[in-house]
């Protein structure tokens, strides 16, 4: 699993035209780990009434087999892309065989040097997803209990309604915007309403917006709501793009590598750090996640526009090859 994180964007963005990536990398990651996420909450909602809770956890996650083992068994056929196969192994025959193209341009730069020239911008997109996943694992984490159960919801409802209501529309409207609009500008903006939507939640909590209401619930659920689907407007979708679509086809592997880590390295700390923050109360863990989320904001606007671009014009990497880099 830790391994496909890397590889799938990785596959889909070399696979993908420059007009259409975003909308091929959105669905393959931040709307079909929703669709998987909502799926996991209604199958939870369903067998409740039938299984006991220490057997329903095992249920659920050994239901994630299915997936997993469906992915193994059609990445046995999958040959590796062009890209791979034409700036790493130079190799004719492979382009001819999978692709009908009888090209192949070997990367003369190494990787040292490509590294070296690309570390900042590999810092600052890492930098964006280790915020993102920290502020959102740890909503995610704790918001079905700490939140969610304060408002009337059982957990897995809970969790239902955001991702029906808000988290899925969200990635969908990405879909349509993030080719136009580009990554930049979607990422910043998401960043900057999760912040002011966390910010607002936690200012009603701290005044006394304590009372089970159904006014309370309309409130707290749209405050919430928006920083759900805005989170997957921008960064949800988006800060998985930039390891794969900033850097040359020679690193991007290790790109990857290195924003996922940053990504995976986030949502551990949020087990341990919400779950801290959420003992002082609601309003210090928002007034928390809002200021990462606006820190985060600035940060994306730090980075390359890669939309609507090949990723050899992006990384400037094999310029002499037209027909890869006209792709």
């Amino acid at each position: 699993m830790g391994a496909d994180y890397v590889l799938s964007p990785l596959i889909v963005a070399e696979y993908a035209n420059r007009g259409d990536r975003g909308k091929l990398l959105t669905f393959s990651g931040g709307l079909s780990w929703d669709l998987g996420a909502l799926s996991l909450a209604i199958v939870s909602v369903i067998l409740s009434s039938y299984i006991p809770p220490d057997l329903l956890w095992r249920v659920v996650m050994g239901l994630g087999a299915v997936p997993a083992l469906s992915v193994v068994l059609a990445r046995r056929n999958l040959p590796e892309t062009p890209r791979f196969l034409a700036f790493l192994k130079s190799d004719k025959q492979a382009m001819k065989k999978f692709y009908g193209v009888d090209v192949a341009a070997k990367d003369e730069v190494s990787a040292v040097v490509h590294l070296k020239r690309s570390m900042k911008m590999i810092i600052l997109s890492s930098l964006t997803w280790f915020l993102f996943d920290m502020v959102a694992y740890g909503l995610g984490f704790f918001s079905p209990t700490e939140i969610g159960e304060k408002l009337g919801f059982t957990p897995p409802e809970f969790s239902a309604l955001m991702y029906s209501l808000f988290t899925i529309p969200g990635a969908l409207l990405a879909m349509s915007l993030v080719d136009r609009t580009g990554r930049r500008i979607n990422q910043s903006l998401g960043f900057a309403v999760m912040g002011v939507s966390a910010l607002t939640l936690g200012i009603l909590f701290s005044n006394g917006f304590k009372s089970i209401d159904l006014t309370m619930v309309a409130v707290a659920m749209g405050l919430l709501g928006m920083e759900n689907f805005f989170s997957q407007v921008g960064p949800g979708t988006v800060v998985g793009f930039w390891g794969v679509e900033l850097f040359p086809t020679k690193i991007r592997g290790l790109s990857q590598m290195f924003t996922v880590l940053a990504g995976r390295t986030g949502a551990i700390l949020s087990a341990f750090l919400y779950a801290d923050l959420f003992t002082l109360g609601i309003p210090i863990t928002m007034l928390f996640t809002a200021i990462m989320s606006l820190i985060a904001s600035v940060i994306t606007l730090t980075l390359k526009e890669p939309a609507r671009e090949s990723l050899e014009v992006i990384s400037k990497e094999g310029e002499r090859n037209e027909s890869i880099s006209g792709q």
